[in-house]
């Protein structure tokens, strides 16, 4: 519901919780909203938005903590966690410290490192021994080449490597909504499911450097924001320059894509195991 300044935002969370796919519709609106007269609260709006969308796809979080709801404090939008998987290759526990941008498109150049992303991942020091940091930026769209994530990595990686061991990432807006669509509908759920036993262990790549250069692709692994074909030589100096920078991710829809196709195709774990029953003696 409009209200002059911005949303009504009483029953977001019940609605959310009731048809958790509006979530993904809610990824799309929520950047035309910005474009509107109406966008006094799209800020708020986006980072509660995000919150029911990890936490559909069973991610560990409080929706009392960060952003809006403590003004005060200078901590991320939003923090989450996700389980340890045992057995699988970097299944550490990763802890998310996320900060939603809600401009149409971001421009990291802007972003504060000094007194802000340094406290968020300094506060993350109680987890160095036992979790992985994914210190994240959900995005509609970078402001072109000028847009600085290689830059603004640059400026703050030593904090990514003593003490903590962290990942900077990059989230496209519509990259979540795929992450999010393959959780809340049934049939995709199963079939990740059947394929490799947990289904959160098709999108933990993109929270973990080191599982993202392990358990993907070449294909997946070179992908850029930019144009693949026929790039000029701004975009193929950018894309080389991105490449060198293994802690970097910049995850788009077209990377989560090509994930979920290759999980379903080339795994069977569960499958197999299935097919055993029932068995052909008895």
């Amino acid at each position: 519901m409009l209200q002059a300044g911005g949303l009504d935002e009483t029953d977001l969370y019940q609605d959310l919780n009731q048809n958790p796919r509006q979530i993904i519709g809610e990824l799309d609106y929520t950047r035309v909203f910005r474009e509107t007269e109406y966008s006094g609260l799209i800020g708020e709006r986006l980072e509660k938005v995000c919150e029911a969308g990890f936490a559909s796809m069973d991610f560990i979080l409080d929706f009392e903590f960060g952003g809006k709801d403590q003004p005060h404090k200078n901590i991320g939008d939003i923090a989450f966690l996700i389980p340890p998987r045992e057995g699988f290759k970097h299944g550490d526990h990763i802890l998310g410290v996320v900060d939603t941008k809600s401009s149409s498109e971001t421009d990291l150049k802007k972003e504060r490192i000094k007194n802000k992303h340094i406290e968020y991942l300094r506060q993350a020091r109680e987890f160095r021994h036992d979790a992985h940091i994914a210190h994240i930026f959900v995005v509609f769209s970078m402001k072109g080449l000028a847009a600085n994530e290689i830059d603004w990595y640059d400026a703050i990686e030593r904090e990514y490597r003593d003490p903590l061991d962290a990942t900077m990432v990059v989230l496209y807006a519509d990259a979540l909504a795929q992450m999010i669509d393959a959780h809340v509908s049934v049939g995709q759920r199963n079939e990740l499911n059947l394929a490799v036993g947990d289904i959160t262990d098709t999108i933990r790549p993109f929270f973990n450097y080191r599982a993202f250069r392990d358990s993907l692709d070449s294909e997946i692994r070179t992908m850029t924001r930019v144009a693949d074909e026929d790039p000029s030589e701004g975009e193929q100096s950018y894309q080389e320059e991105y490449l060198q920078r293994e802690r970097v991710l910049v995850v788009t829809r077209d990377m989560v894509d090509q994930r979920l196709r290759n999980v379903v195709e080339n795994y069977d774990e569960i499958e197999h195991r299935l097919s055993r029953y029932p068995a052909s003696r008895y």
